[in-house]
């Protein structure tokens, strides 16, 4: 079952015949394109480049296609899938934060509502399924990663249950229903080196303890489409594998949906030496349970036919793939609403809901890194320096699977002058590219840096956009890095500006953490922005001049170095025990910034932490209570991270782990509010010698912090009996 992706999207995988244009699609459907294939089933980026144009515009398109399958013998409607991972990847869609941004909201709720807004514009002009890509963040190198949204398990899988819940929440009344298509099963941000679609290198323990409970919430949430993974596991390219996508994903996992190929996905079969040819990867792959071909490749075109045909290829496969297919058409609703009212787009895209969504979403996901009594900026700051290559680049605030319309955009420059309340004077210097260039322009930043109350330095990556066709981006898929150092000649801009003797804040606009010990340690203020969206610019002014309290808190480990990759939160107790004796003969064994890490402009405390019952047999939910105190003089948000440590196992376990979250909202200076968790027994539980599910009897601490590092309350909970559990 072929579709389509366009020319400009599948050029970057391979070199073969790439229909791209109207024409084109016009022939696929019509089966004159291609006469070995016949009608193709549906289009995979139709809207955002073929069609292109005004979100009504891409409706008439998406309308027309439908109207031409319609005319086909067979008259089944296209399925039209489109990128969603910052909102729809189609002009004029709301552009919200990238994952990394959302990660860092600790939101389950936020996310839920993000994922129904980006299916209801998808809905309005016609598409039936939006990728979101849900594994666990593992490492900060590979380029996509910034895709993610967190590196521990069990804040990704609440995620992914969100995205799957919030897509699937669009009512039906409006046209066919929309799917969420996650990827990339069972994972691909763990690979070999950190460069991407290398092996997936990790044992069956990390896949079942970090990679799965992501695929459990969200099939347990009814999510009915997943992409494969690029990479290979145990020796065998996941397009190749029966062990993970009957085996695992559908009979352990219980999946009913489709699986969909990566963009190329079958040529990894062919250079990792597993098939000759596309024909021979189009066989593995569909006995293996690969359904759909998103992009044109040979594997289930033609000789995917002949094969069939010679009867060297069984049809009950064919049929498999085709009937998986057909169910998901006829549960969207495809063949009772395949088109949609073209008049009614522009009540339902970008609409100004959307974009204070996106605003409150890219408010939330902002993380205070330090802060030397210089924020939030102050009347008395009326003459402010901005410098930097993204204080001005409007596109380096919206995420690589964006729909690159920057008009939507307003640049940190354009904020500050517009959002800061009060009178100030504003000037700016570039510095520098964020990479290429020259240096020329570091000695007139400081010096504008050197006649200003504070400077503020806007550095970081520039992102990959397809629509753009950017060729210096330093983040986003397939721009893997080794260093994780600042790009260009950005470092020196910063220690120039600082240099000055002028307070000077640091903002990041970035899809990977820096590993830059030096400069983090000499500028007065970091304020992490990540990827914000579309409304990125005013959250991050509101964020210094003080009308918005940071709250966002760090969903990743920030390394020293990358030599101390891979660093997470939830290590194993040996690297606790050695790193207590000794560090590495060049650095630290500690990272720059720990999991769950974030500041305020307010001070929060946490007390009397308790759990009800105090023993248990492992049964029934406990509940865990604490009181959140504001001490400071700001009303802010808090976000309570609940961890747990197993004391004593009979296997391995990490030194903590998250089991809990919960957002204090608005709690203003001097009160206080008890935090209530709900934790079921699963919670506790651990994968034992077997990998059975198993609740052991024994002592349990449970601890609230500041950050996964930083404790400040603990609690015993005793389990008096082995539970063991199904792994629903």
């Amino acid at each position: 079952m072929p579709i389509l992706t366009p020319a400009v999207f599948a050029q970057q995988f391979f070199d073969h015949r790439l229909p791209g244009t109207q024409e084109d699609s016009h022939a696929l459907i019509k089966g004159d394109y291609d006469p070995s294939i016949g009608s193709i089933g549906g289009f995979y980026g139709a809207a955002a480049i073929i069609g292109g144009g005004s979100p009504s515009e891409q409706a008439a398109f998406l309308n027309e296609l439908q109207c031409r399958a319609a005319e086909q013998p067979l008259g089944i409607p296209l399925l039209f899938t489109e990128e969603a991972i910052c909102g729809l990847w189609t002009g004029g869609a709301t552009i919200f934060p990238e994952g990394i941004t959302l990660g860092a909201t600790f939101n389950a709720n936020l996310i839920e509502h993000i994922s129904q807004v980006m299916a209801e514009e998808a809905q309005a002009i016609g598409v039936h399924q939006i990728t979101l890509v849900t594994e666990p963040y593992c490492d900060p190198r590979p380029g996509r990663n910034c895709e993610t949204y967190s590196e521990d398990p069990y804040w990704s899988a609440q995620i992914a249950g969100a995205l799957v819940r919030g897509t699937a929440g669009v009512n039906r009344h409006n046209g066919a229903s929309v799917d969420a298509m996650l990827c990339h099963f069972p994972g691909a941000s763990q690979t070999v080196s950190g460069m991407e679609r290398g092996e997936l290198d990790i044992s069956e323990r990390r896949l079942r303890e970090i990679f799965l409970p992501v695929w459990r919430e969200a099939i347990s949430n009814g999510v009915q489409a997943v992409m494969a993974s690029y990479s290979s596991y145990n020796g065998i390219p996941a397009h190749a594998s029966p062990e993970l996508f009957t085996d695992l994903l559908r009979t352990e996992l219980g999946f009913d949906g489709v699986v969909y190929s990566e963009g190329g996905g079958f040529e990894t079969l062919i250079y990792e030496r597993v098939a000759a040819d596309q024909q021979e990867a189009g066989e593995l792959a569909l006995y293996a349970g690969i359904d759909v071909n998103i992009t044109w490749e040979d594997a289930f075109l033609g000789p995917l036919g002949r094969l069939v045909s010679q009867g060297q290829l069984s049809i009950e496969l064919l049929d498999r793939a085709v009937r998986r297919v057909l169910t998901q058409k006829f549960r969207l609703g495809l063949f009772e609403a395949p088109s949609v009212d073209v008049h009614a787009v522009d009540k339902r895209v970008h609409l100004s809901k959307h974009q204070d969504l996106a605003l409150n979403a890219a408010r939330q996901g902002i993380v205070l890194l330090k802060n030397e009594n210089i924020l939030p900026l102050t009347p008395v700051h009326r003459r402010i320096a901005v410098i930097g290559p993204n204080a001005t680049d409007r596109a380096a605030l919206i995420g690589d699977r964006s729909s690159g319309c920057v008009d939507q955009v307003v640049s940190v420059l354009d904020a500050i002058n517009e959002y800061t309340p009060w009178p100030l004077e504003v000037v700016h210097a570039q510095g520098c590219e964020v990479t290429g260039g020259d240096d020329s322009g570091i000695a007139y930043a400081a010096e504008v840096a050197q006649n200003a109350t504070v400077a503020i330095v806007v550095v970081g990556d520039r992102m990959a956009n397809l629509f753009a066709n950017e060729v210096k981006a330093t983040s986003g898929e397939r721009l893997d890095s080794m260093s994780l150092l600042l790009p260009g000649y950005q470092q020196q801009l910063v220690e120039a500006v600082v240099a000055t003797g002028v307070p000077t804040v640091l903002v990041l606009v970035n899809g990977r953490p820096f590993a830059i010990p030096s400069i983090y340690d000499s500028v007065d203020a970091i304020v992490e922005a990540w990827l914000p969206g579309e409304q990125g610019g005013r959250a991050i002014t509101e964020v210094l001049c003080g009308i918005v309290n940071p709250s966002g808190r760090l969903p990743i480990t920030i390394p020293r170095h990358a030599g101390q990759l891979p660093v997470t939160y939830d290590y194993k107790p040996s690297k606790r025990y050695w790193a207590d004796q000794s560090e590495y003969i060049d650095g630290s064994t500690q990272p720059l910034y720990t999991f769950g890490f974030g500041l305020s402009y307010t001070t929060f405390t946490y007390h009397n932490l308790r759990v009800t019952p105090q023993i248990t047999d492992g049964q029934s939910d406990i509940t865990v209570t604490v009181t959140v105190n504001n001490e400071g003089k700001v009303t802010g948000d808090d976000v309570v991270l609940l961890y747990m440590r197993d004391v004593l196992s009979s296997v391995t376990t990490p030194e903590r782990r998250l089991i809990g979250i919960e957002r204090v909202v608005n709690l203003d200076p001097g009160a206080s509010v008890e935090v209530v968790f709900t934790i079921q027994p699963s919670r506790l539980a651990l994968l034992n010698r077997k990998f059975e599910s198993l609740i052991e009897a024994g002592e349990y601490e449970l601890m609230i912090g500041y950050s996964s590092e930083d404790i400040q309350q603990r609690v015993i909970l005793q389990v008096t009996d082995d539970v063991p559990l199904e792994i629903a």
